[in-house]
């Protein structure tokens, strides 16, 4: 369940990003009358459809986008930590553990790749006790 909550929280950020990236393309690209008016100011206007992404649902008393996708990295990290076995479960490897060490923070990368490594000996020889995993 987690997993799959970690695909959706990312899917629904890409979908946030491809919005913001169309609004402020039909504004300074799409149509040649507006494209000649905000031509001139095109990092403004991408500024501007970025705070109206962030503020708009705030001024309608809904949490921003952006507050919501603060869960991926926790829940990518506790599907993890909570599945008993990460070698039958593709999605939790794909969309959480995978994710994580190629995405991650490097703190974040090495302190879960570490607990991987004590959690499931099994999958991660290199990294059991007293191995940090690094080449």
């Amino acid at each position: 369940m987690l997993a799959q909550t970690a695909w959706a929280l990312k899917e629904f950020q890409n979908r946030h990003k491809k919005a913001k990236r169309f609004v402020g393309d039909v504004l300074t690209a799409g149509n040649e009358s507006l494209h000649e008016r905000f031509s001139l100011y095109e990092d403004m206007v991408r500024r501007a459809v970025d705070l109206v992404f962030d503020l708009l649902p705030r001024a309608a008393g809904l949490p921003a986008a952006e507050d919501v996708f603060e869960l991926l990295w926790p829940v990518r990290a506790l599907a993890c930590l909570m599945c008993k076995e990460p070698s039958k479960h593709q999605i939790v490897r794909d969309q959480c553990l995978n994710s994580i060490l190629r995405c991650g923070r490097a703190g974040v990368r090495d302190e879960i790749r570490h607990r991987m490594g004590w959690a499931f000996p099994e999958e991660w020889p290199d990294l059991g006790p007293g191995e940090t995993g690094e080449a």
